[in-house]
């Protein structure tokens, strides 16, 4: 799951034009409707931390087998988040982004949430 996030935070998770549901950096996505929404909500995550991040996040490329404590934290939300644990997405949070985005924040990375378990088994 983290490499999926990894891809779109370095801008890397461009689809091919036949409308695949993977990214060139050989990661497969969920079915055909999950696997859109899984993208356009990792992409709107990340752009989103690119911009509202308390500090410039660490973020190891695709296939990295270390996670930084920033990735780490990332993979805690969603997480949280798949099994509704509210407070502990909202903590993980509160560390990435100042207390006005964490909403936002959480708002993005639900979709995506959603489809943990399938992110999990594709990646």
């Amino acid at each position: 799951m983290i490499d999926h996030f990894r891809a779109h935070w370095f801008g890397i998770a461009d689809g091919d034009a036949s409308g695949h549901e993977s990214d060139c950096s050989g990661l497969a996505y969920p079915a055909r409707a999950a696997g859109k929404v899984a993208r356009w909500s990792l992409e709107r995550t990340a752009t989103f931390l690119h911009h509202a991040a308390r500090a410039r996040l660490r973020i190891n490329v695709v296939g990295s087998a270390d996670a930084t404590p920033h990735e780490i934290s990332i993979m805690k939300i969603f997480e949280a988040l798949a099994t509704g644990d509210d407070d502990t997405a909202r903590a993980q949070a509160r560390w990435l982004v100042p207390a006005p985005a964490i909403d936002a924040l959480l708002g993005r990375a639900k979709p995506v949430a959603e489809l943990y378990p399938q992110m999990q088994r594709a990646a």
